[in-house]
């Protein structure tokens, strides 16, 4: 345990830490850690609460907890990272298998979010009411078992993706890859590929945009080869959301429902009159359903295609 009473000339750095009946590593203080491998604990890997943490080539591996984030929890902090391991965690009843993130600032650069899963939401990284900013990394191969976003769920968070890849994610709900409710998303340079909805009638294969006045922009972005079953193999979005969609690809996606009918292939668009949908220079192309191959828009729905 590192107490509130650290500050942030502490520096831990070059230990293994490992196989305990609780977390790994709890943490109240503003230390910098560094060059740390935390495995196999019967609890959190990492715990941060109230904490200004820089953390640097670290691993947390292997870490299994009944509740919210087995590999790392943040809440009420501010925590930097750089070129992390963080897999194989298991929230085994909660959300957040890699990272539990709520009311916090976390920045993560070159690192590695793969193979966690989570029994509710955000099988890699559930975030709520936080800023979370994540470049050159990858989200990927992580599940969520019961709820949403086997990848990323965001609620209520300004989530800022630089060349991410969110690929290879899967849930039994919705929002295969990134599930946003009531969020600001900024992705660039960001690929959503090979995701999966796992139960028939679930929606949002790659990405589900949920929420009310939300504001969401996908610039240079590749949302590609996801699968969902009954709406939006690619995207589905919700009603009351803006997005705006720039130099994108939304190819090859495919609805997967065997006993009803499949909308919106590549989009399924639910968004109100009001709100603003804009696609420029976007290519959809090669992807499968019923109805909307390419792109399905319920009744009321205004949207504006420029090339």
């Amino acid at each position: 345990t590192i107490d509130g009473s650290v500050d942030s000339t502490a520096v831990l750095t070059g230990l293994t830490i490992q196989n305990s009946s609780s977390g790994g590593v709890s943490c109240n203080g503003d230390p910098t850690i560094s060059h740390l491998r935390v495995k196999d604990h019967e609890g959190r890997g990492m715990s941060f609460s109230n904490a200004d943490v820089s953390l640097s080539h670290v691993e947390v591996i292997g870490n299994s907890y009944s509740s919210n984030g087995a590999g790392i929890y943040v809440s009420n902090s501010t925590v930097n990272i750089l070129d992390a391991i963080v897999k194989r965690n298991r929230s085994t009843n909660g959300n957040g298998g890699g990272f539990h993130i709520e009311e916090s600032t976390v920045t993560m650069d070159s690192s590695r979010v793969t193979d966690n899963y989570a029994k509710n939401s955000g099988g890699g990284l559930h975030a709520s009411n936080s800023t979370v900013t994540i470049t050159n990394s990858s989200v990927v191969r992580d599940t969520s078992d019961n709820s949403y976003g086997g990848g990323i769920y965001s609620n209520s968070t300004t989530l800022v993706l630089n060349n991410v890849r969110v690929d290879s994610n899967q849930t039994d709900n919705y929002g295969g890859g990134l599930f946003m409710d009531n969020d600001t998303l900024i992705a660039t340079n960001t690929t959503f590929n090979h995701n999966a909805t796992e139960d028939g009638n679930r929606q949002g294969g790659g990405v589900y945009l949920a929420g009310n006045n939300t504001s969401h922009t996908f610039d240079r972005c590749r949302i590609q080869y996801n699968t969902a079953g009954i709406y939006g193999g690619g995207v589905r979005i919700e009603s009351n959301i803006n997005a705006v969609f720039t130099n994108t690809l939304i190819t090859d996606n495919e609805l997967t429902l065997s006993n009803g009918t499949r909308y919106g292939g590549g989009i399924y668009d639910n968004s109100s009159a009001n709100n603003n949908r804009t696609f420029t220079n976007v290519t959809i192309a090669n992807n499968t359903a019923d109805y909307g191959g390419g792109y399905y828009r319920a009744s009321g729905v205004s949207s504006q295609f420029i090339n």
